[in-house]
């Protein structure tokens, strides 16, 4: 068996960055190609870029795997996502609750795999909620 890291994607990446979301991952966008922060390689391509902490600006964005983000939300922003799984359904869902003052929660259903609905989540959190 075979598990492969699952990154956040490009427009996930640039939102990210907005929300000010600053650990060095061992992956990186430059426009829309993954990079390889170790060999400077794009991993779609196989062409070679520096891909360095000084140079994360405009153009470069952090991919961080998916499970960096959960919790990066958990410890900066106070928010918990959760994949649920519904026999019933034989899909997936998340649910993201706020702790703060008082308990926000959202949930949603439909996702083919747990790595379809930590995207799913991400999105709403990253456009509607910080």
């Amino acid at each position: 068996m075979d598990i492969k890291p699952i990154y956040v994607t490009f427009e996930q990446a640039k939102l990210l960055k907005e929300k000010e979301f600053d650990i060095i991952c061992s992956q990186c966008y430059a426009e829309e190609r993954l990079i390889d922060k170790k060999t400077g390689g794009d991993l779609y391509t196989g062409i070679y870029r520096m891909c360095t902490k000084s140079r994360f600006h405009k153009r470069y964005y952090y991919a961080p795997e998916q499970h960096i983000v959960v919790e990066w939300l958990r410890v900066k922003h106070g928010i918990w996502v959760e994949i649920r799984y519904l026999d019933d359904v034989l899909n997936f869902g998340y649910i993201v609750t706020t702790i703060k003052n008082n308990t926000e929660q959202k949930e949603k259903y439909n996702y083919n795999s747990p790595q379809e609905a930590y995207s799913a989540a991400f999105d709403y959190i990253l456009k509607e909620m910080i």
